[in-house]
């Protein structure tokens, strides 16, 4: 059984590219939330503060807060996997990153896992950039 976060909690997600954020709105990108090709393999990153969200990165632009009823909202869900981290799942990967992902050593032992659907994972990135707050910016 997975190991749910509660409605009431909130996620951090770090920003790892200035793109990520409008240069002049400061607007949350829905790229922010695309899953990446060599990580992301069980789902999209967060931490349980913003410190978390940034540790494991030499370099970020921000980092967002997420509502965790919100993202349940999506149907989406978010696991923990260890003391300062989770995962948002149920977020596919962009069709355009499976040739990049059978190059991959971890692609053989997630490839049962990996559902790959461009038009699905753009909506749900756009909507986790809707109800996403900036709480760091640049």
């Amino acid at each position: 059984m997975p190991d749910l976060q509660p409605d009431h909690a909130f996620v951090y997600r770090a920003l790892l590219k200035k793109a990520y954020l409008h240069p002049e709105t400061q607007e949350i990108q829905p790229e922010a939330f695309w899953r990446r090709p060599k990580n992301d393999w069980l789902g999209l990153s967060v931490g349980f503060t913003p410190e978390q969200s940034t540790r494991p990165f030499s370099k970020t632009y921000g980092v967002v807060e997420l509502a965790v009823a919100d993202v349940y909202n999506l149907l989406l869900e978010v696991v923990k996997t260890a003391e300062d981290h989770a995962n948002l799942t149920g977020v596919p990967r962009r069709a355009e990153i499976k040739e990049l992902d059978e190059l991959s050593e971890l692609y053989q032992q997630f490839r049962d896992l990996l559902v790959y659907d461009t038009d699905k994972a753009e909506f749900l990135a756009r909507k986790l950039a809707e109800i996403s707050r900036l709480v760091t910016p640049l």
